[in-house]
């Protein structure tokens, strides 16, 4: 995350969504802008509050789960409760005043976290998860609180994993394996203007999972999904009930190894390709253990393709893409 130090600055620009979590950001115009009954604002406050002040940026970014502590975060966008106008214009003058009350997503990239964020990402991939309550708080250079958005009744919409890639230079195979995951507040209120100092305890287990250490295989086939290049993002979205529904899965191999894969595919197409199982494998940074692993069931075949390159001596990889009927995170070392 960056890191950026106070700024003078002789007018504030007109305050967006995005103002309140750019890159971990809050500004002072921001809080000012928000401050109403008793440090707490239930909408946007008019442009006038801004005026000369100076800008702020947040140092860190951390989470809060039912009141504890649950790590850092990379970025933090929406979750502010937004009023809508429910009417249309009539004439110059004259509008509909009647407003609805909705709640922006809450955007989250998830850094050092504690074993309580993994477990709820694991237990809402099998439908057992239950609401939460969820702070977001910024702090300054100096550690003292600046921002804080605090949700309530909150539940996963979407949980994603960044790619996985075997060929990934040296520097990025190495970084870590980002989770990317979208709330849905119930309720949320601005808090801010806090001066207490954050102390939260850093931890380091997402440095177990690492963009280039993983093994995919799919049952029946593991020899042929032994040598699997790259892992496109793997993801879950909310359907209308709520419930996580997972997104197609695809892959590259080596088109040498592709054999198996086709002939999968011929017999899908005529009926008879049937349904497997599959696991991807997050490994540990020595590739010794299993840290954390994703499980696919009742994995589909719906799309096999090979893009020549003519200038590389023609084929040279597969892509593969299969819809799975459900996901489920096993976190793993996480948890502990």
């Amino acid at each position: 995350m960056a890191s950026h130090d106070q700024t003078d600055t002789q007018a504030v620009a007109p305050l967006s969504r995005r103002d309140l979590f750019i890159g971990a950001g809050a500004t002072a115009g921001a809080l000012a802008a928000l401050a109403a009954v008793g440090g707490v604002a239930y909408a946007p406050a008019a442009q006038a509050a801004l005026s000369k002040t100076k800008k702020y940026f947040a140092n860190n970014v951390f989470l809060e789960l039912d009141g504890a502590s649950a790590g850092r975060l990379i970025t933090a966008e929406g979750g502010e409760p937004v009023l809508v106008p429910a009417g249309t214009a009539i004439g110059a003058e004259k509008f509909s005043t009647q407003t609805t009350l909705r709640y922006e997503p809450l955007s989250l990239v998830l850094g050092d976290m504690s074993p309580a964020m993994y477990d709820w990402i694991g237990k809402s991939t099998i439908g057992s998860a239950i609401p939460h309550q969820v702070q977001v708080i910024t702090t300054g250079a100096d550690n003292k609180e600046v921002y804080r958005m605090v949700m309530q009744n909150v539940r996963l919409t979407e949980i994603r994993l960044d790619e996985f890639n075997a060929a990934l230079n040296i520097s990025d195979a190495q970084q870590p394996v980002r989770f990317n995951v979208k709330m849905a507040p119930g309720l949320s209120a601005h808090q801010f203007g806090g001066k207490a100092i954050v102390n939260t305890p850093i931890v380091q287990k997402v440095k177990l999972l690492q963009r280039s250490n993983y093994r995919f295989y799919i049952q029946g086939l593991e020899t042929a999904t032994a040598r699997t290049s790259s892992v496109d993002s793997i993801g879950l979205l909310a359907r209308a009930d709520g419930t996580l529904a997972p997104t197609p899965i695809k892959f590259a191999i080596p088109f040498s190894d592709a054999g198996p894969l086709f002939a999968w595919m011929q017999d899908t197409l005529a009926g008879k390709g049937g349904l497997r199982q599959a696991e991807l494998q997050m490994l540990t940074p020595d590739f010794k253990n299993v840290a954390a692993s994703v499980a696919f069931r009742d994995l589909m075949i719906v799309r096999i393709s090979s893009p020549a390159e003519a200038s590389n001596g023609g084929f040279q990889h597969a892509e593969i893409e299969c819809l799975p009927a459900g996901v489920t995170f096993n976190m793993g070392e996480l948890l502990k």
